[in-house]
């Protein structure tokens, strides 16, 4: 079964389940083994509760017990045993089965950590073993430390299992999650707090880490070569949490993500940023106060978001079964996968330093001395060796990817200089899994858009070769969809129409399928249409040119994401129900905070609406993460 905890991030690495055995310096302070009588003195009983009434009739099991099939007592006469723990008992816990260990105030022990044997025989691949640590209230999310395998997995006997407490911690709690289904067992034995001493302190400690300017991530917006007008929004990864505090932001920009209140180790969501502003966010409230506040000051740089002479050619995100982009001799999907770059100067480029990344992070970076010749091509492929003759050396790539990663619904492509600002961008949606690239033709054509690569030269995809349509009736100067508040209005230009009858423009929704919303006789050169009822969030358009013999030519598509409270979500303000206009979708996720960036509820899949009926009045912030990218959008509760 699918685990429904969220995944760790950042620091939380810091603290992943190490199988060893204890450092000799450390002492036992509280155990619990589950004997009928508890540990010599001094050693502390170590309380633990379950999620869910214990039982044992012989085939469920979750429950005390003194032998399981293929498993013994690890010390003493009885361990904690579990078999087919996935079963009606426990379906409102998802299947699962919790041993919850409650340490109480943890803050006088130096170098704490909590450490447990588990025997597990037999897990097939929907069986896995988690741990969670709650620190000060705050649940960490879970770890998996053993995982279930085709055929069923075994450990060799009883493992040490060990997790190390945060020194800033007051409180500890640790959970042992059972996610087991069929006869296979499990046993747990020995859990037990350890430390190095008594000496910690239980002095107030701010519980988050001191921010880093090195953990911000500013994405663009807007991206224009104009000077200090782009807009942009950022990410803050932070470590630790600290219940009680609020984020904050000046200079008129807004907060969203994750609140290190409720959440441990994860990413502050920023809007609202523009070139050339200095900002400072900040952290405060519970222990951090005072002295230990948390905050970070950064100007955006002016010009950061600035098109250059680089731009994105061509993309292939979902490589066509019988394709071998690489050329190397065999279809291999995703590691067939590749981004084109185009210095369209007609002077060298000098591209050392440069990164190339997308939703997921870097996965390129051109070494020292790297140049891209005038008008010159350089292809990065996921996966090698390349053999494309027509790539000379102008290609490589991804070191220590198995693919680039791109995603087939929808995601955005990002350059940046050696300093960090961002030269070239592009963003896709569902037609970026259509088992072809999008390409730009003629070569560098942004106004054009980017079409799909079998419109061009009839090939799913062409990277380090020449893109051109000499066989199109249409030459397009220009294609864009401008948000005019209620409307969206969408222009083209042509410098060239041949046997040409008429446009469609069609639209699609994040994840959709594209629908006519309009069409347009073929004639005059420019050309504006108005699409009377748009969809909210992010948007897709893009241009079906028919002949009058019935041929047809795709240009685009665009992206279009409507600002403001008035698309992505209705009615707003709102009374009761809150309506998504596009769902999450299988990978994304919604969540309503509160103004201080508390998460407060989330959906994901295809629900579309939400109970807001028992909600005070007041702000709230919707954010929206799906492949095209986070949005944040203001809900007012009336």
């Amino acid at each position: 079964m699918t685990n429904p905890y969220p995944p760790l991030r950042h620091r939380l690495l810091l603290l992943l389940l190490i199988v060893c055995s204890c450092a000799p310096a450390q002492t036992v302070f509280q155990q619990q083994s589950f004997e009928s009588t508890p540990p010599p003195a001094p050693v502390a009983v170590l309380p633990f509760t379950t999620n869910v009434a214990l039982f044992n009739d012989g085939e469920d099991i979750f429950d005390i017990v003194d032998t399981l099939d293929g498993i013994g007592p690890d010390d003493g006469t009885m361990f904690f045993g579990g078999q087919d723990v996935d079963n009606p008992r426990t379906a409102a816990e998802n299947g699962l089965g919790i041993l919850t260990f409650d340490a109480g105030q943890i803050c006088q022990f130096t170098s704490a950590r909590f450490v447990w044997r588990y025997n597990a025989q037999g897990f097939e691949s929907v069986d896995d073993l988690s741990y969670e640590l709650v620190i000060d209230g705050v649940a960490a999310g879970p770890v998996e430390f053993f995982a279930g395998g085709t055929g069923g997995v075994s450990t060799s006997g009883w493992q040490t299992a060990s997790v190390a407490i945060p020194g800033t911690a007051t409180t500890a709690v640790l959970r042992l999650i059972i996610d087991q289904n069929g006869p296979d067992q499990v046993g747990f034995d020995n859990v037990r707090l350890t430390a190095t001493g008594t000496g910690g302190s239980c002095n107030a400690v701010c519980g988050v880490d001191p921010l880093d300017r090195a953990d911000l991530t500013l994405l663009c917006s807007t991206f224009t070569s104009d000077d200090d007008t782009d807009a942009l929004t950022a990410e803050l990864d932070y470590g630790g949490n600290e219940p009680s505090t609020t984020v904050s932001i000046d200079n008129g920009a807004t907060v969203g993500g994750d609140s290190p209140a409720t959440v441990a180790d994860g990413t502050i969501a920023l809007a609202g940023l523009t070139e050339g502003q200095t900002y400072t966010v900040t952290i405060s409230g519970g222990d951090c106060t005072g002295a230990a506040e948390r905050s970070l000051t950064f100007t955006v740089p002016a010009d950061f978001c600035n098109p250059s002479a680089l731009v994105i050619n061509e993309v292939l995100a979902d490589p066509f079964p019988s394709v071998d982009a690489n050329g190397d001799g065999t279809v291999d999907g995703a590691d067939d996968e590749f981004v084109e770059l185009l210095n369209t100067d007609s002077d060298d480029l000098d591209v050392s330093g440069f990164t190339v990344e997308e939703g997921s992070g870097v996965f390129y970076t051109f070494p020292a001395n790297s140049i891209i010749p005038a008008g010159g091509l350089f292809t990065i492929f996921a996966s090698g060796p390349v053999s494309r003759p027509e790539c000379g050396g102008a290609a490589d790539v991804a070191p220590g990817f198995t693919g680039i990663g791109l995603n087939n619904t929808g995601d955005v492509v990002v350059v940046r200089d050696a300093q960090g600002a961002v030269v070239a961008q592009m963003s896709y949606g569902p037609e970026g899994g259509n088992d072809e690239s999008l390409a730009l033709s003629p070569d560098g054509n942004l106004g054009g858009g980017y079409v799909g690569s079998t419109t061009i030269a009839g090939a799913p995809a062409s990277p380090c070769a020449t893109n051109a349509s000499p066989a199109l009736p249409v030459d397009l100067t220009h294609f864009g969809a401008t948000d005019r508040g209620k409307t969206v209005e969408i222009a083209w230009a042509t410098a060239r129409e041949e046997n040409s009858s008429h446009f469609i423009v069609e639209r699609a929704g994040a994840g959709g399928a594209f629908v006519a919303v309009g069409q347009l006789a073929s004639g005059p050169g420019e050309y504006r249409l108005v699409d009377e009822a748009p969809l909210g969030g992010t948007s897709y358009y893009r241009l079906r040119q028919v002949d009058r013999d019935g041929a047809q030519a795709l240009y685009g598509p665009v992206s279009l994401v409507r600002a403001g409270a008035g698309g992505l979500v209705y009615p707003n303000p709102v009374r009761e129900t809150l309506y998504l206009s596009t769902p999450p979708g299988p990978a994304g996720r919604a969540e309503l905070l509160s103004a201080s960036g508390q998460r407060l509820r989330s959906w994901s899949g295809t629900e579309r609406e939400l109970a807001v009926g028992d909600l005070p009045a007041g702000v709230y912030l919707l954010r929206l993460r799906t492949a095209a990218g986070v949005q944040l959008v203001r809900v007012v509760r009336e």
